[in-house]
This record gives structure tokens, sequence and C-alpha cells, in this order.
């Protein structure tokens, strides 16, 4: 490979870097009618492991029709397409669920957690631009990176 090459790359590598430097990023996102989490509770796990057991407990129970989604730092959503199922699954499962979780509050627009590991699909991206430095300014658009898979790094 000739040093034309290289010197394009960096430049083109440089260029990405200096553009995020000058300005923060933005995004456009479509918010979608959030009508189902009105009926839906946000808990908190007493320990975050528990959370596939959880799932499986519900299912094997007969409450395969509560879904159980994991929000981040051992918050879980709660919801179901009728709002009547769930409230008796929680009312009828009570102690059962106190020994798990350690609050429950109806869900809230507001509602925040500061941490969510997320994985992010970059697909399109050229051959050129794989490198640590690059998957790290793409990860910094969205947080941090925490970690590149293996397959991606090789």
């Amino acid at each position: 490979m000739n040093g034309s090459g290289d010197s394009s790359k960096r430049e083109v590598v440089a260029a990405i870097q200096k553009e995020s430097d000058e300005s923060p990023p933005t995004f456009r996102v479509k918010v979608e009618d959030s009508v189902w989490l009105e009926s839906s509770y946000v808990r908190r796990l007493f320990e975050k492991s528990n959370f596939q057991a959880i799932k499986e407990s519900l299912f094997l129970g007969g409450c395969d029709f509560v879904r159980l989604r994991f929000l981040g730092e051992n918050f879980v959503l709660l919801s179901c397409e009728d709002a009547d199922n769930l409230a008796k699954v929680i009312e009828g499962n009570k102690d059962w669920l106190d020994n798990i979780f350690d609050s429950l509050v109806p869900w809230e627009n507001s509602f925040l957690v500061s941490e969510k590991i997320i994985w992010v699909r970059v697909r399109g991206l050229l051959l050129v631009f794989w490198s640590s430095h690059c998957f790290e300014l793409i990860g910094n658009l969205v947080g941090s990176l925490v970690k590149v898979d293996e397959a991606t790094e090789s």
C-alpha cells in the first residue's frame, strides 16, 4: 500500500475528530405513542441477577401476558396489554413480589435512569474507519463506549 492512502485515511479520521470537538451531536427522535406505559409499573430489584429467573417464574406461574423489561440500575418495567390483569397479578403476588423488589411505583414519563448499557449497531461503515478510536467517537455520540466486541475488532 502506498503512503498516500494512509495519509487520506488520517485526514478523514482527523476531520471526524475535529467535527466531534466543534459541536455536540444532534439526533432526531420520533416519539412514539406511549399510552401503553400509563398502566405500567416500575420496580427496583434487590439483585439484578434475579431478572431472568423472575421472568421465568412469571411465565411458569401463568402470567406470561406480563412483560418484564430491564431498564438499568436494577429497575424493571412491568407492563401488560390489559391494565386490570397487571393489577391483579401485582395484588395476587404481593408477598412474592415484595421479596424481589424494594419499590413499586406507577410509570411516570419523567422516569430516568442515569446509566443504561445499550448495544449500538453501525452499518455501512467504511473499513478505513474500523479502528478503536473511530468506534469510541461513534460511541461517544450516544454516551460512552464500554467495549467493542471481539468479532468487530478483528
